[in-house]
C-alpha cells in the first residue's frame, strides 16, 4: 500500500500476509491515521510503487489510531507526460501515473514469433 502525509510525500508500506487480518479492518482508503511502532528499511525493490528511498513494514505491535481531520488530499498522483515515457526520461523501475484519452487501439498482429507493438493515434509505439 502507499501511505501519504500532509506534505503529499508518499512511502510504500507492507504488511506480512499473517498480519493482514489484524490491520485490514482498521485501514481503508481516505482514512486519516497515526501509525507508530513500525520498521523502516531501504526500498531496494526492483519495481517500486513510489520513489521514496525507504519503505515501512508493519509489525504485530504496530499501532494505528484515527486522527483529527488533517488537510490531506485523497489522491497524490504524480502525472508523467507521455513524451517523457517515450524518451525514457522516467525511471522504468518506479510505477508512474498517466492520464489520457483513449481513442482506440488497433489489434496486434502475430508475425512468426514476433508481436507488432501497439501504437497510439500519432503512430508512436508503446510497450504495453
Amino acid at each position: 500500500m502507499i501511505i501519504m502525509d500532509e506534505k503529499q510525500s508518499k512511502i510504500h508500506a507492507t504488511i506480512k500476509s499473517s498480519l493482514i487480518s489484524n490491520f485490514s479492518p482498521r485501514l481503508r482508503e481516505g482514512l486519516l491515521v497515526i501509525i507508530s511502532n513500525f520498521g523502516v528499511d531501504l526500498n531496494n525493490d526492483k519495481q517500486r510503487v513510489c520513489s521514496h528511498k525507504f519503505k515501512i513494514s508493519f509489525f504485530r505491535s504496530t499501532s494505528i489510531r484515527e486522527c483529527e481531520n488533517i488537510p490531506i488530499p485523497l489522491y497524490g498522483f504524480d502525472f508523467v507526460n507521455f513524451e517523457d515515457i517515450l524518451s525514457y526520461k522516467v525511471n522504468p523501475n518506479i510505477f508512474i501515473d498517466i492520464i489520457g484519452l483513449h481513442k482506440g487501439v488497433s489489434p496486434t498482429v502475430n508475425v512468426g514469433d514476433q508481436v507488432n507493438k501497439k501504437k497510439d493515434t500519432q503512430n508512436r509505439s508503446s510497450r504495453c
